[in-house]
C-alpha cells in the first residue's frame, strides 16, 4: 500500500468509528500538507506518517511469459507504518464538564484499538501492530492560552508491492581460455 492509500483507509476508519460514538463534528485531517490549511476551529485529529520499517527480507517471485519471451518479477516488502494522532479540541473557561483535547485523544486511540477498525484494516490488507501510550503537552495558542495537543502513535503492518519485467535470456555461451 502506498502511504495516501493508508492514510485514507486511517481517515475513513477514523470518521466511522467516531460516528459510531456519536461524534459528528470531529474533523480527521491529514497534517503537514504540502499547502498550508490552517487549523479548523472545532475539534480535530490530525494523523501523519512518522516513519516505514522494513520487516524481513525481499520477497521476489518470477513467471515467464512464452509468448512475449519476458519475465515479469513480483517482489514484495513487508512494511510497518508508524503514524502519529495529535488532537485538538477548543477550550472554553466557562465549561467545565465539556470534553478536552485528551479525551478525544484518548477515544482515538481506543477506537484505533478496536476490533471493528482492526477487522476494516485487515479487509483492505493492513492490520494494526499496536497503539503507544497518550502524551498530553500543552502549547501558547494563537489567542495566547495555554492548549494541550494530545498525540499517541500507532503502527500500522502492510505488503508493499513492486512488479518489473526483464528479458528472457535466450542462450548462453561458456568461453574458457587460458590465462
Amino acid at each position: 500500500m502506498t502511504d495516501k492509500e493508508l492514510l485514507i483507509l486511517i481517515r475513513a476508519q477514523l470518521l466511522a468509528g467516531l460516528g459510531r460514538q456519536g461524534d459528528t463534528t470531529t474533523e480527521v485531517i491529514a497534517s503537514h500538507q504540502p499547502r498550508s490549511q490552517g487549523r479548523v476551529d472545532g475539534p480535530a485529529l490530525y494523523v501523519y506518517k512518522l516513519m516505514d520499517h522494513r520487516y524481513g527480507w525481499q520477497h521476489r517471485k518470477q513467471e515467464y511469459d512464452a509468448e512475449s519471451g519476458d519475465i515479469s518479477v513480483t517482489e514484495k516488502q513487508y512494511m510497518e507504518t508508524s503514524f502519529q494522532v495529535t488532537a485538538l479540541y477548543p477550550q472554553d473557561p466557562a465549561d467545565t464538564t465539556g470534553p478536552t483535547a485528551s479525551d478525544l485523544a484518548s477515544l482515538a486511540a481506543m477506537i484505533v484499538g478496536s476490533m471493528t477498525f482492526g477487522e476494516a484494516m485487515k479487509s483492505q490488507g493492513a492490520g494494526v501492530q499496536r497503539v503507544m501510550d497518550i502524551l498530553n503537552p500543552y502549547f501558547d495558542n494563537d489567542r495566547g492560552q495555554f492548549e494541550a495537543s494530545p498525540s499517541f502513535d500507532f503502527t500500522v503492518s502492510h505488503k508493499r508491492i513492486m512488479v518489473d519485467t526483464a528479458h528472457a535470456v535466450d542462450a548462453a555461451e561458456l568461453n574458457q581460455t587460458r590465462v
